[in-house]
């Protein structure tokens, strides 16, 4: 709503009642126009207000993230945001996690700050698209976990503009990651509608074996039960036919 429009509507809502006096009349043009006026700014400020009121939202993330070892990630992410000039984002940093190598393109940032179990940081007159880049080296009981640097603003929730590229040793097997990756080799790639925060990207070097994932354990738990309730249920049928046809065959004795 433009505030030309705004001046020309509110008449028509405040229009005075007739007096039967003139000054009656008069005073209550008078309160009657100063009414008009004060509305007509209200309405212009809050039209004028709207778009600074516009909620942020993160209208696409591209994320690149090499693997080098198992307990080191180095990740690359690019984000376009509507409605935002300071940003906030938010890192997992729980005890052991080392995050250096800090660099950022196309927005002004401060020293990154500790707060609680995460490690903030403000970009303020980002550009659209800015990135940002990082290294993080874990303890060796979270190997394999790499933490994202998250924008404090949601996405839309529809578009599903989140990729995620992943790059593990070359010659690497992935196991089961989350989120679940398509690959090709040693190259991974998703679509999500949200960022995660953090991935897991289990995998064996060139030359090793597998061995057992929590995907692999769960499906040859089904494969065992399975073959156990058919297995129980074929014990079932036949000591059930074994009983009708004993049955059957002393029935046939007592009547001859």
């Amino acid at each position: 709503m433009s505030c030309d429009f705004a001046f020309r509507l509110v008449p028509f809502a405040f229009r005075p009642l007739p007096f039967s006096g003139l000054l009656g009349g008069a005073m209550r043009a008078s309160r009657g126009s100063l009414g008009r006026t004060v509305c007509a700014f209200a309405l212009c400020s809050v039209a004028s207000a709207a778009p600074a009121l516009a909620a942020a939202v993160l209208r696409s993330a591209q994320v690149t993230i090499t693997v080098p070892a198992r307990a080191s990630c180095r990740v690359s992410m690019t984000f376009v945001v509507d409605g935002a000039a300071s940003i906030d984002h938010r890192l997992e940093a729980l005890d052991g996690t080392t995050i250096d190598e800090l660099i950022v393109k196309g927005a002004h940032t401060s020293e990154p700050a500790m707060v609680g179990r995460t490690r903030s940081l403000v970009l303020t007159s980002a550009q659209s698209p800015y990135t940002l880049s990082y290294r993080v080296q874990q303890p060796a009981d979270r190997q394999f976990r790499c933490p994202l640097w998250l924008p404090a603003i949601p996405t839309d929730g529809v578009s599903r503009a989140v990729t995620l590229h992943v790059e593990l040793p070359q010659g690497a097997t992935p196991g089961s990651t989350m989120p679940r990756f398509t690959w090709t080799g040693s190259s991974g790639a998703v679509t999500l509608a949200h960022l995660p925060a953090f991935v897991l990207l289990p995998f064996a070097a060139a030359g090793e074996s597998p061995g057992w994932d929590v995907s692999s354990l769960m499906d040859t738990a089904a494969v065992l039960v399975f073959v156990g309730a058919s297995g129980i249920w074929l014990w079932k049928e036949r000591a059930g036919r074994a009983g009708r046809a004993s049955g059957a065959g002393k029935g046939s004795g007592d009547g001859g």
